[in-house]
């Protein structure tokens, strides 16, 4: 059970508040807006906005190593390294001109290769995919295209990311975000 803010001693009941509390948060953040950086910071400000109500430790990373309860699945990248890990990859999304002027297919492919490096760094301890899909569309729409999210189920994506940690594959990813890129 995490530590949390609003008292939950259960999974049950910290689930049920996330789920009343963090989408009225996303729509508030995506209302007003937020500074865009491109880097961590950014991501950072989305974790924050998203889950402060929830968490203390909201916006901050991870202090320990963490890997998903699945069959099969492994751990996240080392919390040694994540630093580093964070540093290397937003210079190499910057070095990818933030995915701009990219035709879709290719658009597609780059951004299943950041979204999987992000995705396995897991900065944060809880709320990593929510808070990406806001920072992924923001990145989206600033190159043109758009993130369908609701076309995509919960399993389809675990399913794609364990697939490109695991085996160092990103067809499936590949394959997803062609089906919800526009």
């Amino acid at each position: 059970m995490l530590k949390n803010l609003i008292g939950a001693t259960t999974t049950k009941q910290l689930n049920a508040f996330e789920a009343d509390i963090v989408p009225l948060r996303q729509i508030q953040l995506l209302h007003t807006g937020w500074e865009t950086s491109g880097d961590f910071h950014e991501l950072q400000y989305i974790h924050f906005a998203l889950f402060h109500d929830i968490y203390s430790w909201a916006g901050e990373p991870r202090t320990i190593d963490i890997q998903k309860n699945a069959v099969g699945s492994i751990p996240f990248f080392p919390v040694a390294k994540l630093e580093d890990g964070i540093s290397n990859a937003f210079a190499q999304l910057k070095s990818d001109g933030y995915l701009r002027n990219l035709n879709t297919q290719d658009f597609v492919e780059r951004l299943a290769f950041h979204y999987e490096q992000l995705n396995y760094l897991h900065p944060f301890r809880e709320g990593n995919g929510r808070a990406q899909r806001v920072f992924w569309s923001r990145v989206a729409r600033d190159a043109g295209h758009n993130i369908d999210w609701t076309q995509l189920t919960r399993e389809d994506n675990d399913r794609a990311c364990m697939i490109a940690m695991r085996d160092l594959n990103l067809q499936p990813l590949i394959q997803m975000f062609s089906t919800i890129v526009r």
